[in-house]
């Protein structure tokens, strides 16, 4: 094998003494060109002295071979760096990133826009929007640490009761204003109105309370609930009560758009309030001017101003755990009214004192309790109370008492929530229009302009 190698390497040309393909300039070219050509299975070598013929593997190189190679590779000259074309290059990143920032700046200076003009155009997606988690604990949170109460439980009162939320029904039975008492009297005393959509005989009666009174919660409402606090929607559409076209029904809304008196987010299982048509568009501007979260309007996305809640509860949560829910809601919705009755000036708000805005009515699977929430005004703080109306069993004299509560419930839809809606349009006519104002600011602007301009140019012609 040898011998053939050698033999081959005398049969190869030398290579030329110059030129461009003289041994100085190592061209990448193959020793074997000119060769004459191979046979099948023979192998072709660049350079046999690479080949140990002992053990058939490359041999090391020398430390001369490698320094001669790379001394012969020639040097890369590096580019001198122009500083101040250097600074020039970082002076145009910043001038175009301060451009893309502010696409006016790009347009004065080159009189075109940016080229991420159009996406800075677009609005930005939901999606892409960096949610910021609210630095304010939660009330679930707090109960956690231990910091706070359970939601709802006896030891919860105290907390509400920091809030101004009174739960002393004696003593507060002696604050409410005389007209309000008359007015809960008669709203009692209404007596049988006409049969209701869902009216029923008392045989039937019975027989759903018996079933309904063994169920869970969601039972009790569906089976009860439309028998003490019938549907003011449904009235208004399946009995012609054309009165209560405007009454917002809402069944377990959560009140987002109310700022809290303590405790958890409100979500009464049924709560009765205005809709939108119940304002004329002026209203409604007027409305949306004074709106925050601490002067609510509305309660949910389209409800204004709550005028009868409605809890229910069964099991192991029973009729006193409603009642606590009632007031901390009630107490809400009469500070909203409270609010804009302040916003509207004069002694609106303090006319309030003693006052019923709201009334409430709790129940479980065997008895009723209704109550009225009116606030108490002194020296400029707002505290909230409850008076006690009445209270009856729903089994009661064996069916005769089944309709007290829808009765009670529809005389406040016939005679209070007038008055509540009139009460809410007399705030609001006080209230100060948003488009006026604007209006005026915009005429004295340009008055003390005139002004301005008129008595330099007298001080130029009287020098």
């Amino acid at each position: 094998m040898l011998n053939i190698l050698h033999a081959r390497k005398t049969s190869l040309p030398s290579p030329p003494s110059s030129g461009p393909f003289s041994q100085k300039t190592k061209p990448g070219i193959s020793l074997s060109e000119g060769a004459p050509p191979r046979k099948k299975g023979e192998y072709h070598l660049n350079n046999f002295h690479d080949i140990e013929a002992s053990s058939g593997k490359k041999r090391r190189r020398s430390t001369e071979e490698q320094a001669s190679e790379q001394s012969q590779v020639p040097c890369r000259k590096r580019k001198k760096r122009d500083p101040e074309g250097g600074y020039q290059q970082v002076s145009n990143l910043q001038t175009a990133a301060a451009e893309e920032q502010d696409p006016i700046q790009c347009w004065a200076r080159t009189g075109q826009w940016p080229s991420t003009f159009a996406q800075m155009s677009e609005p930005e997606s939901d999606g892409s929007k960096k949610r910021y988690r609210s630095s304010t604990q939660s009330y679930s949170s707090r109960v956690r640490d231990g910091s706070v109460p359970a939601a709802h439980t006896a030891a919860y009162e105290e907390e509400l009761q920091r809030h101004g939320i009174d739960f002393d029904d004696l003593g507060s039975k002696d604050l409410l204003n005389p007209e309000s008492q008359a007015v809960c009297q008669a709203l009692l005393d209404v007596g049988e109105l006409a049969p209701a959509y869902n009216s029923c005989s008392e045989a039937i009666y019975i027989r759903m309370f018996q079933r309904a009174s063994k169920g869970n919660e969601e039972r009790v409402r569906r089976d009860l609930t439309p028998h003490i606090v019938p549907s003011a929607e449904l009235l208004y559409l399946l009995d012609g009560e054309n009165a209560l076209q405007n009454v917002r029904e809402e069944l377990s809304g959560a009140w987002i758009k109310c700022g809290l008196l303590g405790g958890t987010q409100p979500r009464p299982d049924h709560a009765y309030g205005l809709s939108s048509a119940a304002f004329t568009e002026d209203e409604r501007v007027k409305l949306e001017n004074f709106t925050s979260i601490n002067n609510p309007t509305k309660f949910t996305e389209s409800m204004y101003f709550p005028f009868l809640l409605c809890e229910a509860k069964c099991g192991k949560r029973n009729i006193n755990d409603a009642d606590r829910q009632n007031v901390h809601s009630a107490s809400i919705a009469v500070n909203a009214i409270v609010q804009l009755c302040r916003a509207a000036g004069g002694r609106s708000a303090e006319r309030l004192t003693g006052h019923i805005l709201v009334f409430s009515i709790s129940h479980d699977n065997e008895r009723v309790k209704i109550y009225g929430h009116f606030p108490i005004i002194r020296d400029g703080r707002t505290t909230f109370h409850r008076y006690y109306l009445h209270d009856y069993s729903l089994d009661g004299h064996y069916g005769r008492d089944r309709n007290t509560g829808s009765n009670f419930t529809r005389a406040v839809y016939r005679d209070f929530y007038p008055l509540h809606v009139h009460r809410i349009q007399q705030a609001i006519s006080r209230l100060p229009d948003p488009r006026t104002t604007s209006i005026v600011s915009e005429v004295s602007v340009g008055e003390g302009e005139t002004q301005a301009s008129e008595q330099s140019s007298q001080e130029m012609d009287s020098s």
